[in-house]
């Protein structure tokens, strides 16, 4: 095993060329250039859906490369391609898709860490709810990007808590 991250690549994440920059795109860009100009690892790896993508990959961080090293491609349909990296990391909080899908494969072949830009969609909150019945490792995180971030985490997570306390008719 690696001890790296899988990149979990979609150009949206980490693209800045776009009409409308985001601040997530610029933290997935530079958190992506950090890692392959810093990274010590031999082999960097980009999980994605097709040939098309990998691709992409490629050409967006061939400017960030240092020194040469092998890229690796980890097809989304071959999720046990992952324990090479050690790691999956997702621009974004939607762990729980990934950790069920890693369930019915190992449960110990890899970790996740995704990271939050906003909370405001529902899309995010929901994600974030469904940290609480996901399969999780203790070894995953979710990287909130401020203390306030954090805490509206928390106070989602307490609330989806106590609703499924009541729901289930238990304490969590």
């Amino acid at each position: 095993m690696s001890n790296t991250a899988a990149i979990f690549y979609k150009r949206d994440g980490y693209n800045t060329q776009g009409k409308r920059l985001l601040g997530r795109q610029s933290a997935g860009e530079g958190f992506l250039k950090a890692l392959v100009e810093y990274g010590k690892a031999e082999h960097l790896y980009c999980y994605t859906d097709s040939r098309d993508e990998f691709s992409e990959y490629c050409q967006k961080i061939q400017p960030f490369l240092r020194r040469p090293r092998e890229v690796k491609w980890a097809p989304t349909t071959n999720p046990p391609s992952l324990y090479q990296a050690g790691t999956l990391y997702l621009p974004d909080p939607n762990l729980p898709k990934f950790a069920w899908q890693r369930r019915f494969y190992n449960q110990q072949a890899y970790s996740l860490c995704g990271v939050t830009h906003t909370i405001a969609s529902m899309g995010v909150m929901e994600n974030i709810g469904n940290l609480l019945i996901a399969p999780l490792m203790p070894w995953d995180a979710l990287v909130c990007t401020s203390q306030a971030v954090k805490t509206a985490v928390d106070g989602m997570l307490n609330n989806w808590a106590e609703y499924l306390a009541e729901r289930i008719g238990s304490k969590l």
